[in-house]
């Protein structure tokens, strides 16, 4: 009789999760512009088209019944990194994922993305590949999550010299699996209408991201806002599922930005100084001619090879050196060139011309070069402070200044070498912005829905308040096309294009 009502209570349960699954997929499916049947001339061959079917759904009551925050009465003591660190140590993280990979081949990482149907992927083998994780999840990241403090403990503001450029970041390169892993899950319990546990994935992958932005570097931002992606990604797949719940309020509850990368790019931003600690005490060393010769040396030395190493350092894209800068730099090395205009400087800026008169043509070319790091790295500085839809107009104008002057200033090349990662890093924290600023859009239109009974012809009719696409300061271009509303996101070259329709009613 126990035999026969556990097979009975199996049957039922397993009729309910597919009865679940059939109601709730997820109603979207995401194609690249190069693989469009029709091309797309917003998105181009690099852009993303979302075709969405959503049901109407009102704001939640009360209005945070669900969060993408921990308040802060349910945190715990104790520090997040330790959490996700200790499971890289113990193989908690890649043990799971070389089962799932060794089960079901390199096809698990295409169940997670929204290019996939949900009718593509395999349900009992995502189920299992799920299961893998519970232990690591519900004892690591979940409690990663609730940790009321974020700290690294690298102290990376003292690094100096090479050790500057050459500090390493695997721990932080591998939190992208942690991401994936739960953008997995959050995949099954979307499919299986299991709003709330989406929800908490969702909530421990945005977490993720901000607490790995806490390390403070630029290859760590970038690794941030890669998760923030997943976790908007993932928003994407909730919402568009059938009788999923309004998430507004619980968008609108994110920092914003959700992420910042201020105290990142003001670190950066010395990192001359701080590798060329010799060069910024120049001014008050005292040494003989043929050391000053030496130091020089060094100094021009380093900065021919630094150019290809910043350019290899994760995701940071910088042009080779030049021959033209190899030539200039190694001229200004043997006190060729830029002598008698950096003296001139020196003198214009205040500083004694008997004392820069006195001083060994390297020591000026040096002290020079010191005050232009200064200089040109406060010119880039500006663009941290300015808002999103200037910071584009303002890089191009400095970094107009500092081709300008390179390679004749020593400066200006060296501060020219970071000055396309800022540009990279500026752009992933107004993108990953944007897009959870258009997601609320579409939620106040399924509010709309839900309460008119009708898509929208403007957004100007929604009750829910929207916000503008924050790169350009314009409100989000929308409109209405044969019953589908269409959505544009556009930041710099990055763009989304939404296609919304309502569901049929069954």
């Amino acid at each position: 009789m126990t035999n026969k009502f556990g097979n009975l209570t199996t049957l039922v349960a397993l009729i309910a999760i597919l009865t679940c699954c059939e109601s709730a997929a997820a109603q979207v499916i995401a194609t690249q512009g190069r693989d469009l049947e029709t091309p797309d001339e917003f998105v181009g061959d690099s852009g993303t088209v979302y075709e969405m079917k959503i049901t109407p759904a009102a704001e939640t009551v009360p209005a945070f019944k669900y969060r993408l925050t921990v308040p802060p009465h349910e945190t715990i003591p104790g520090n997040a990194i330790t959490h996700y660190l200790r499971s890289l140590g113990e193989n908690s993280l890649n043990g799971p994922w070389e089962a799932a990979q060794e089960q079901f081949g390199m096809e698990v990482h295409e169940w997670y993305g929204l290019e996939t149907k949900d009718e593509d992927i395999p349900l009992e083998d995502l189920r299992t590949a799920c299961s893998y994780f519970d232990s690591y999840v519900d004892n690591l990241l979940r409690r990663a999550t609730h940790c009321r403090d974020a700290e690294w403990g690298l102290a990376i503001e003292e690094l100096s010299g090479p050790e500057t450029l050459n500090f390493l970041l695997p721990s932080v390169q591998e939190t992208r699996s942690m991401a994936r892993l739960l953008s997995l899950r959050n995949r099954l319990a979307v499919i299986e209408g299991r709003f709330d546990d989406s929800v908490d994935h969702l909530r421990m992958t945005y977490q993720l991201g901000q607490h790995v932005n806490e390390m403070g570097y630029l290859v760590s931002n970038l690794v941030a806002a890669a998760e923030i992606g997943i976790a908007n990604r993932d928003m994407i797949g909730l919402i568009s599922a059938k009788d999923a719940p309004n998430m507004y309020w619980a968008m609108a509850e994110l920092p914003r930005p959700i992420l910042s990368f201020r105290r990142s790019l003001r670190l950066e931003g010395s990192w001359p100084q701080r590798y060329f600690s010799t060069l910024m005490e120049s001014e008050t060393a005292e040494h003989s001619e043929e050391e000053w010769k030496r130091q020089l040396d060094r100094v021009v030395d380093s900065i021919i090879g630094l150019q290809s190493q910043i350019g290899s350092r994760g995701q940071l894209d910088v042009p080779a050196p030049s021959n033209s800068l190899r030539n200039q730099a190694l001229a200004m090395g043997a006190g060729l060139a830029g002598y008698s205009v950096a003296k001139q400087r020196l003198i214009d800026s205040g500083m004694d011309p008997d004392k820069v008169g006195k001083m060994p043509v390297a020591q000026v070319l040096l002290v020079d070069a010191a005050r232009d790091c200064n200089y040109f790295a406060q010119e880039i500085e500006k663009t941290f402070y300015v808002p999103h839809k200037d910071v584009e107009a303002f890089d191009d104008r400095i970094n107009e200044v500092i081709e300008k002057f390179t390679p004749s200033r020593m400066g200006a090349v060296m501060v020219g070498m970071l000055s396309p990662a800022i540009v990279q890093v500026h752009r992933a924290e107004k993108r990953i912005q944007a897009q959870i600023d258009v997601l609320m859009v579409i939620e106040s239109i399924r509010h709309h829905v839900a309460t008119k009974g009708e898509l929208p012809e403007s957004l100007d009719e929604l009750e829910l308040p929207i916000r503008k696409n924050l790169a350009t300061d314009e409100p989000f271009p929308y409109r209405v096309e044969n019953g589908t509303a269409i959505l544009d996101l556009k930041v710099n070259w990055y763009v989304e294009r939404f296609k919304i329709s309502v569901a049929e009613k069954e």
